[in-house]
């Protein structure tokens, strides 16, 4: 990914435009993040899009515009690495000649964080955007009396990211009871976002060389994505052969299945699915382990649905009471499961499409 950068004529005083993008896991941060700088509500908060929305707003008598990306892009990346770049690209586009500043919202609570920096998607990102990078810090009244650098200091992947955008972070209460009770803090941010386009990075500005190297990228990246699906293939013809042994050695009367995997991926509709009705309760976050029972060819079949673990580090993401549940779905299948089934989403091609059609229009 390659870039030039449009330096500003004069000192740090006030841009008359100020164009942003915001990134991120939290759909609902994000949006309250824009809703703040904005000091209106113009972004929907209560659910994610698939695409990539924009608002615009005058903010102390200057135009201020905020692009909010879907958190899709995000959730998806591990299958599809690709979609990163087709909605970095769909964004620029919607705050032509190009974004000023790109925004990193990570709400403090947040177990999503270590999935930024370690194999995660902003690894995909090259040092172009970190360059125009300022990591907004939100809910710090969840601090109890720390400060904020002591919180970045007990956090290496925090560290890290704020290391890798040139130590640019700011701290935004976005729960205020009206868009105004934060004033000094927007202010605060914009310059910020000032200071940084006076030093030197100016805005990112799209052109072929932009776009040719990103579009290398994607060739490398589909190349990865490639042997990444013969080896998937490879393993699951191996399961299934290992499954249709297994199936040889079971007693025919009974089969204990038990079905882990993230959340929102599909568990309880692939329960549903192997018992051939709707047994468990699907489209909803599932709490704690559920077993139910069918008849399958004469044989009964025990699935059991467990809750799902946060992110891709299961033992660092995950919350200990839902790592317990988890635990605990195995005892539901006693004396053990015959068979351990991962669910995983297959990324759709449409899903990709999104942001590619979002940059034509």
């Amino acid at each position: 990914m390659a870039s030039r950068s449009k330096r500003q004529n004069g000192d740090q005083r006030s841009l008359p435009e100020l164009r942003i993008i915001l990134l991120g896991r939290d759909w609902l941060e994000k949006s309250q993040t824009g809703n703040t700088i904005l000091d209106r509500k113009l972004f929907d908060t209560r659910r994610d899009v698939e695409m990539c929305v924009r608002r615009q707003s005058l903010v102390d008598g200057r135009q201020v515009t905020v692009v909010n990306t879907s958190d899709r892009c995000i959730q998806y990346s591990v299958q599809d690495p690709l979609l990163v770049h087709c909605n970095i690209e769909a964004s620029m586009s919607m705050c032509q000649p190009g974004p000023h500043a790109f925004l990193m919202v990570i709400p403090l609570n947040s177990r999503k964080g270590r999935e930024w920096t370690v194999e995660g998607p902003l690894k995909l990102l090259n040092h172009i955007l970190w360059r125009h990078m300022i990591v907004v810090f939100t809910q710090c009244e969840k601090l109890r009396g720390m400060s904020l650098e002591e919180h970045i200091a007990r956090h290496g992947f925090l560290q890290e990211m704020v290391g890798k955008c040139g130590h640019r972070y700011h701290a935004l209460n976005t729960r205020a009871n009206t868009w105004g009770d934060d004033a000094t803090k927007v202010p605060e941010l914009l310059r910020k976002i000032d200071k940084m386009v006076a030093g030197g990075p100016g805005y990112v500005v799209m052109n072929e060389r932009f776009s040719m190297a990103i579009e290398v990228k994607r060739m490398a990246e589909e190349e990865r994505a490639s042997l990444r699906r013969m080896k998937v293939q490879r393993q699951r013809e191996t399961l299934r052969s290992l499954l249709r042994g297994m199936s040889h050695q079971l007693s025919e009367a009974e089969q204990r299945i038990m079905i882990v995997g993230p959340r929102m991926v599909g568990k309880s509709s692939s329960g549903n699915s192997i018992l051939g009705k709707k047994n468990f309760e699907a489209g909803h976050t599932t709490s704690h382990s559920v077993k139910r029972q069918g008849d399958i060819t004469v044989r009964q079949v025990t699935v059991v649905d467990t809750p799902g673990w946060h992110g891709r580090y299961c033992t660092e993401d995950t919350p200990e009471v839902v790592r317990i549940q988890i635990t605990q779905g195995a005892s539901l299948c006693a004396p053990e499961p015959h068979v351990v089934l991962v669910v995983v989403r297959v990324m759709k091609h449409s899903q990709r499409q999104t942001g590619q059609e979002q940059k034509k229009n």
